[in-house]
């Protein structure tokens, strides 16, 4: 199987690109990132096809050959991207281009990485898009689509944020039924990912799955 990974240099796309090429099922898999991966660590580089795009328009890419499976690890927040129109560019226009193209090119299985909380009827935008986006790749009707909701999510970036540094040292507190909201480790993300990248292999067709936080955190 092949794989295409989209936000590669991500929180979770980077961990993901580790345990993809490590994975003895995967054969190649093209990444298309804003800027170039960074190789140091990463094992079995002739599996690796990098496309370099700035993706701040739709960019004309080359689709593995089937079998593959698509991973969408795209976001951002309103604050980083500048403005709502900005944000919703990555989180919502990106994600469903390439799940669109994907489609077209007979994608075994799409993986999006959401949030918590995502609900097209939300009135909070961040939550809106987010539920827009799984709603309308859904709409694709492809065999398989896992939507991975995870509550905050924790690991080393570039530019850490004050928020989720202060989130992970109290995670302790989420208890009971806040369980649900208890931050989560992108490489956590990551391996669950993979191990129902695994299931898709090992039963094909499976319709939509969501996996939200807890089920992750519970791994």
């Amino acid at each position: 199987m092949n794989v295409l990974l989209v936000g590669a240099t991500g929180l979770v796309g980077s961990h993901l690109l580790h345990l993809l090429l490590a994975h003895p099922a995967v054969l190649k898999v093209t990444v298309v990132a804003r800027r170039p991966i960074q190789r140091e660590g990463l094992t079995n580089l002739e599996k690796l096809i990098e496309q370099k795009h700035p993706l701040d328009s739709l960019p004309d890419i080359t689709f593995p050959e089937t079998p593959f499976q698509l991973f969408i690890c795209l976001g951002t927040t309103i604050k980083d991207a500048g403005s709502q129109q900005a944000f919703r560019w990555v989180d919502y226009d990106l994600p469903l281009y390439f799940a669109t193209k994907a489609a077209e090119a007979g994608v075994n299985a799409i993986h999006l990485v959401s949030a918590l909380g995502a609900n097209p009827d939300s009135s909070i935008f961040y939550s809106r898009t987010k539920g827009e986006i799984e709603r309308d790749i859904e709409a694709l009707k492809v065999p398989s689509f896992h939507i991975y909701q995870p509550s905050l999510l924790l690991g080393q970036r570039a530019n850490p944020r004050l928020g989720e540094t202060i989130m992970g040292a109290l995670s302790f507190l989420t208890l009971g039924p806040l369980r649900q909201y208890r931050p989560i480790k992108a490489e956590k993300v990551a391996s669950y990912m993979v191990q129902m990248m695994e299931r898709s292999l090992a039963h094909g067709k499976s319709g939509t799955q969501i996996h939200p936080s807890i089920e992750m955190n519970n791994r």
